[in-house]
């Protein structure tokens, strides 16, 4: 079956950080040819995307700023799964983010609030 571009270049890049073998030409490819294209990815490949380059230890700091500025703006996109990915990669990789983590908190907070006030007038 046809995959998307996106779902490729981040499901390479996720197959190549677990192998454990260094591919620095590769990944560096990778982030060039995803750069341009995050527009096209979904939220879950977009965290998947970055926690690929933080698991490898592959400093790609162009790639992760724009994977900062795409997904910043489509946080409420983001499950809670994927937001907790995309906080992990960024503190992993040590890329300094902080729209992009400030706005994860405060997702994860309001969802937090949310959860609370659910469970509470559920036990009313």
């Amino acid at each position: 079956p046809y995959l998307p571009i996106s779902r490729r270049l981040a499901t390479l890049a996720m197959a190549f950080s677990r192998a454990g073998q260094p591919a620095p030409a590769l990944l560096d490819a990778l982030a060039a040819e995803a750069a341009p294209r995050l527009r096209e990815f979904s939220t879950h490949e977009l965290a998947n995307l970055a926690a690929a380059f933080a698991t490898a230890g592959h400093a790609a700091p162009a790639l992760l700023d724009e994977i900062a500025i795409e997904a910043a703006p489509r946080l409420h996109e983001f499950d809670s799964e994927q937001l907790r990915i995309t906080a992990r990669a960024y503190a992993t990789a040590g890329h300094a983010a902080p729209a992009l983590l400030g706005a994860i908190a405060a997702s994860i907070a309001a969802s937090e609030r949310r959860g609370g006030q659910q469970h509470s007038e559920a036990a009313a």
